[in-house]
């Protein structure tokens, strides 16, 4: 039994982490190949940075920027700027000698700033400018053109699509045609076509614009927390094939380009891309969207010249740019710089260094079968975590669940530096702490469920102190069981036959009328902070000096009982002044009704005797059947409350008491006098109590001696007196004829036994 118990119990425990590691393996499985998951980036973030891109071999892809910032809108104007003044900054770069020049800001599009596109919008909206003003004005070449002959025959890429689709959107795939934009080649195809995402918005180069090599994607896809983490190589700009911006500067510079589709994966405007390798460096593997993890290195600052000094001072900074690979952009708006691994960087500084991640031929790689090892190892702490916690001591299963999860995540830092591969350890990690904290969990669930229940179960049976201690304290030593001395009080309240068989005619009014009446006698043994509970036929039983240790458990026993006197007495007047009861009336003999108690003491076992929402409080021994019997009695002896001699010597001084019998409780027990508890002490000053406790008295001390002359003497006496029934009459006379008769003995004690 004690082992099914345990089985049980274990098997209670497992279930939360079993369905919390189930959740988490699910979640591993399912989501590992979609990027942007927030806490798995953050995680990849981490070891990005423990992990930093290595320099290549052959030394880092020359890199430059040169960023229009504070600075150079305060000496040369307001951003945004005209085209031309790209144009200005593109021609100084490649007279300075730049390998190739990427202008990393969007100029698809109109120029706001062009002149032939104010004098449009000009005759659009004011006809009332003099002509020969705005003929001025359209005569003038405008931005775009400037700006294409400041890139016709160079190694320059022009910026398109600075919006990008978020990452946790789908891709929207479009096509683009190799042969059409001349710098890049598919290798494993004879279709000439690739599918790649597409940029946001249909705006496009202008026709002027059109004559420039190639275009970049200026922008980069953002992950959910608005972190940039990966790029795809190509993106198609409206009607134009679009390098990202890194790439870009690469072509640009006449490297070749080498892209290779995924034949197993198509999509409606084609395969999409599979692999990118740029001239000799070893090619890059992409995942299902087409994208590669940017990968920066430990030293993220790119050379830089600012564009007024690019702009003022032409042949003295530019030098600074030869031989390398320029990218202009700004930081002046908020696309102008990106949220990184590494914190935010310029955009331009970001595409820098993406230029030399492709030079290099690396990128993170995150393995198909990633999704079942990070379940498998979810699985395999998970459980490892849950079983600590379950049978190790709390600090030693702490360490664990800790070390766990510290393990989790070194064997992922060391795979990514072994083998470039990212395997995501916050699942492990997750199921490292969830395990130990979805048992805690669970007990911590059963312990409020269970005292939710307990407290259900006792609520309106234990006194105020026992309900108060029980919910600060859970309940978990003030229910456990005890034994020791306990007053019990049995008692119930009797109608009249007349007036139960009146009762008949509609039952729901008996059980009501019962039903108050037992809820007042239940709070008067609360209020008098006894234990309730109930016994056969609805009668009510109060326990004193459980659960609670109660020094004075037999007198407030005593005094609960004459209490229920007085609440039987109001009960049966508001009851009549209620119903207007008057002769042949419902109520009419109800105030011939009764109220029996018994009280007895002595050791008791006590404790629940139930479970769940079943259970209940109660006291098991001797005495709770001997103070049933003594109720039973009431009638046949008179007073209302009959108590053993246990309660009559603890509490002679304090009540006035009747001598009523000698009884045994069981058949080997002494005989024993029980007693009539009529009420306060002071009653003893009435001569009429005086004379009927003596003849009582004398009465059974004569029967107690087999003096049958002075027992029926007495007996005659107690006959003529008030409050003395006729039964308790009619058994001494029954009593002493039968003595007679069998002509008892004087050592014979002929004392009746109440118990089994």
């Amino acid at each position: 039994m004690f082992e099914q118990r345990q089985e049980q119990r274990l098997r209670l425990l497992l279930l939360s982490p079993a369905v919390l590691v189930f959740l988490l393996a699910a979640w591993a499985l399912l989501t590992a190949q979609n990027p942007g998951q927030t806490l798995r980036e953050a995680s990849f973030d981490t070891l990005l940075r423990l992990t930093p891109r290595e320099a290549a071999e052959g030394g880092e892809l020359p890199v430059a920027t040169i960023l229009i910032g504070d600075e150079s809108q305060e000496r040369l104007g307001e951003w945004p700027w005209p085209r031309s003044a790209y144009a200005s900054l593109v021609q100084a770069a490649e007279n300075g000698g730049a390998a190739s020049v990427t202008l990393a800001i969007s100029v698809a599009g109109d120029d706001p700033l062009s002149p032939d596109v104010l004098a449009r919008r000009w005759l659009e909206t004011s006809a009332s400018e003099p002509a020969d003003r705005i003929a001025a004005l359209s005569v003038l070449p405008s931005n775009d053109l400037v700006l294409a002959r400041a890139t016709a025959g160079g190694p320059v890429a022009l910026g398109v699509g600075e919006r990008l689709r978020s990452t946790s959107v789908p891709v929207a795939w479009s096509r683009i045609s190799a042969p059409d934009a001349g710098w890049f080649a598919i290798e494993n195809s004879d279709l000439g076509y690739v599918a790649v995402p597409a940029v946001l918005g249909s705006k496009t180069l202008s026709a002027e614009l059109r004559e420039a090599r190639l275009a970049a994607a200026a922008g980069l896809p953002l992950d959910r927390d608005g972190r940039a983490r990966r790029v795809s190589p190509l993106y198609a700009a409206a009607d134009l094939p679009a390098a990202t911006a890194g790439l870009a500067g690469l072509a640009a510079a006449s490297q070749e380009i080498v892209v290779t589709t995924a034949r197993r994966t198509v999509s409606a405007a084609g395969a999409p891309l599979e692999s990118v390798q740029v001239a000799a460096a070893p090619p890059i593997p992409l995942d299902s969207r087409g994208e590669l993890r940017l990968w920066l290195p430990r030293d993220t600052g790119v050379p830089n010249v600012p564009a007024w000094r690019v702009l003022d001072q032409p042949g003295q900074w530019t030098a600074q740019l030869e031989g390398r690979h320029v990218f202009i952009g700004e930081t002046l708006s908020p696309g102008g710089t990106v949220s990184t691994a590494k914190g935010e960087l310029p955009l331009a500084a970001v595409h820098a260094l993406n230029a030399q991640q492709f030079a290099a031929g690396v990128a993170p790689q995150r393995p198909a079968w990633a999704g079942f090892a990070e379940a498998f190892a979810v699985a395999l702490v998970g459980v490892l975590a849950a079983l600590a916690v379950v049978f190790l001591p709390a600090a030693l299963a702490t360490a664990a669940a800790v070390l766990l999860a510290i393990l989790s995540f070194a064997g992922a830092l060391v795979l990514f530096r072994s083998t470039g591969m990212l395997l995501d350890p916050s699942p492990a990690a997750l199921a490292s702490v969830g395990a130990p904290l979805a048992v805690g969990a669970t007990v911590l669930v059963n312990m409020v469920v269970r005292d939710d229940a307990v407290r259900g179960a006792f609520h309106g049976a234990l006194p105020q102190k026992a309900m108060s201690r029980l919910q600060r304290h859970g309940g978990a030593k003030l229910l456990h069981g005890v034994h020791r001395e306990v007053t019990v009080l049995s008692c119930a309240f009797q109608l009249p036959p007349r007036l139960v068989r009146q009762f008949e005619k509609d039952p729901k009014d008996y059980v009501l009328f019962k039903a108050s009446a037992n809820d007042r006698l239940r709070r008067t043994i609360l209020d008098h902070e006894g234990t309730v509970d109930y016994g056969e036929d609805g009668r009510l039983l109060g326990y004193w000096n459980v659960p609670l240790s109660e020094p004075k458990h037999i007198e407030l026993a005593c005094a609960c009982a004459l209490r229920m006197l007085d609440d039987v007495s109001e009960m049966s007047q508001q009851v009549a002044e209620r119903h207007g009861t008057g002769p042949g009336g419902l109520f009419e003999d109800l105030a011939d009704g009764r109220i029996e108690i018994g009280i007895a003491t002595g050791p008791c076992f006590a404790g629940p005797v139930g479970l769940g929402g079943r259970n209940r409080y109660a006291a098991l021994g001797q005495p709770v059947s001997f103070a049933g019997r003594l109720r039973a009695r009431s009638e046949l002896y008179g007073p209302a409350i009959l108590a053993d001699s246990r309660v009559f010597e603890a509490l002679r001084h304090h009540y006035a008491f009747l001598d009523l019998d000698f009884v045994r409780r069981d058949a080997e027990t002494a005989p024993e006098m029980i007693y009539g508890l009529v009420g306060n002490p002071f009653l003893k000053a009435s001569k009429n109590f005086r004379t009927l406790s003596e003849a009582q008295r004398d009465l059974l001390v004569a029967w107690r001696d087999r003096d049958l002359t002075a027992a029926t003497r007495q007996l005659q006496q107690l006959r003529g007196m008030p409050g003395v029934p006729q039964p308790y009459v009619e058994l001494f006379e029954r009593r002493i004829m039968n003595a007679r008769v069998q002509r008892a003995r004087r050592d014979d004690d002929q004392a009746e036994v109440l118990g089994p």
